[in-house]
């Protein structure tokens, strides 16, 4: 006899767009997608460590594809840059400063710097008590 294997119920991981170049733009899209979610998907600040959404969703076979994955971590460090500096506009007005500091050194600020010095910001914050 020929046995069946049970049958998958595959759930479509939802995926994040890339960032936009544009740093502005880049921070409205993280702050979009950190607070309200996008394309019908969950806010992101749900997915967030130890969140009892979180271990929800696993649950429900709602992962994250490995580029979102990626997208997720990015926007992730942004968002806690921003949480860290009191809040979004606070972070615009860090990255402002900073931008005009590389443009003086002749140093470019492109969105994977953003990200960096955003992950950067929050290592620094998590190392002070």
């Amino acid at each position: 006899m020929l046995e069946r294997h049970p049958v998958k119920n595959n759930v479509k991981p939802f995926t994040l767009p890339p960032l936009p170049r544009d740093w502005d733009k880049m921070l409205d899209a993280v702050q979009d997608s950190w607070e309200k979610g996008l394309n019908g998907g969950p806010a992101l600040k749900k997915f967030v460590s130890g969140s009892t959404k979180r271990a929800a969703m696993a649950s429900n076979k709602q992962p994250l594809g490995r580029v979102s994955s990626s997208m997720l971590s990015k926007r992730g460090a942004i968002a806690k840059a921003a949480i860290n500096s009191g809040g979004w506009s606070a972070l615009r007005s860090v990255l402002v400063r900073e931008r005009d500091f590389r443009k003086r050194t002749g140093t470019a600020f492109p969105c994977n710097e953003v990200y960096k010095f955003c992950a950067t910001l929050v290592s620094k914050a998590d190392l002070c008590p």
